[in-house]
């Protein structure tokens, strides 16, 4: 299979919809509202009914549910899709979410002096507490937002929550989803009066580890381009930037 479209594939389902239809390898993908990698349609590689079906498609998938209709390009959209879409009076968010890519063996995150490494398979309160610090502002902060960001999080057939923990105290936390060769590193967050102080990067240095114990070879994440604060993090320990997202849309109705 080509890679570019296996990362688009796994990058997708580490953060399923509530309501998917699959359209060739397209998501079309309804997440009620939740954010926007659930309600938008992915466009994964080229459809075999071909570009203007899959939009026509695509537009019929939102209408239907009275919204804007928003496409999620990635490493593997054809190119003709953006002229395509220009042509039918999509717009540009200004937001671009970066795919990043390291190899196992080449990353170099050391965990800080002093934590200790939780590995659970399921979503613990005190785990989920750092993560919804966060991450409630862009989510909501009702207790509907919350089941459903607990059911995003529960991705796949196998996931690990990791966190760092000083005293007893969860610190830092992520997830790690494992699927078809590749960890897919996501819900990285610190505990807001506990930042800078190595957390992160020992969370994400458990991570590296536990890709090298199962013998996965590769890791990915997708960064906001916007997210001074992660970025340099990510870079420094051996991620690259593999392709930039986009996001086209047209209004409802329009």
């Amino acid at each position: 299979m080509d890679q570019a479209i296996l990362l688009d594939e796994v990058l997708a389902n580490a953060w399923p919809a509530p309501l998917t239809e699959v359209v060739d390898r397209w998501q079309l993908r309804f997440g009620q509202g939740l954010d926007r990698r659930t309600n938008t349609a992915w466009a994964i590689g080229e459809p075999d009914c071909g570009l203007e079906a899959a939009v026509e498609i695509t537009e019929d998938f939102y209408g239907r549910r009275e919204m804007d209709v928003e496409i999620r390009t990635g490493g593997s959209t054809p190119p003709a899709l953006f002229e395509l879409l220009a042509a039918r009076g999509y717009d540009e968010r200004p937001r671009h979410p970066l795919v990043c890519v390291a190899e196992t063996g080449a990353l170099r995150a050391e965990a800080a002096a002093g934590f200790e490494i939780v590995d659970e398979e399921t979503i613990s309160p005190d785990w989920f507490a750092v993560y919804w610090e966060e991450e409630q502002g862009r989510l909501g902060s009702d207790q509907r937002a919350v089941e459903q960001a607990h059911a995003l999080l529960r991705a796949g057939p196998e996931c690990h929550y990791l966190s760092a923990r000083r005293a007893g105290e969860v610190v830092a936390v992520g997830q790690a989803v494992l699927s078809r060769g590749l960890l897919v590193v996501q819900a990285i967050a610190t505990r807001a009066e506990r930042r800078r102080e190595g957390g992160a990067r020992t969370v994400l240095a458990a991570l590296g580890e536990l890709a090298r114990r199962r013998g996965v070879p590769r890791m990915c994440l997708a960064v906001q381009e916007q997210n001074a604060a992660a970025r340099p993090l990510y870079e420094a320990i051996g991620f690259g930037v593999d392709h930039r997202c986009r996001y086209l849309f047209r209004p409802a109705g329009g």
